[in-house]
């Protein structure tokens, strides 16, 4: 298995949350050393570094957020997700029924007719 020691914080979480997304199982080995990766890199406040700052401006909490973020949620166990094999089959929505959803979310207005 490769050295996840120096992979960032940010990427392998979102990595490995989309690993148990598609499947791979909370028990399994290759999960538990990135979770295990993930923990190492958390910080005394309770954040998670992601890489080392490389450059010159004053923000030194720069990414910690994110990196955070992707952290816990790879950190989360996920069996309660329903198995690949029962899973049939991805269906996509359709691109009407995609608008009428964002349109009742109020992130799409709706075009007035001229």
């Amino acid at each position: 298995m490769a050295n996840l020691e120096n992979e960032e914080t940010d990427i392998l979480g979102e990595v490995l949350y989309c690993e148990v997304l598609l499947g791979e199982d909370d028990s399994d080995p290759r999960i538990r050393q990135k979770r295990l990766a993930i923990l190492a890199k958390q910080r005394q406040d309770g954040l998670f570094e992601s890489r080392e700052d490389d450059d010159d401006d004053d923000d030194e909490d720069e990414g910690l957020d994110h990196a955070t973020f992707n952290a816990l949620t790879a950190l989360i166990p996920h069996s309660w997700f329903p198995s690949a094999a029962s899973v049939k089959k991805l269906s996509m929505m359709t691109e009407s029924s995609y608008d009428e959803l964002l349109g009742q979310a109020g992130i799409l207005r709706q075009q007035r007719d001229a």
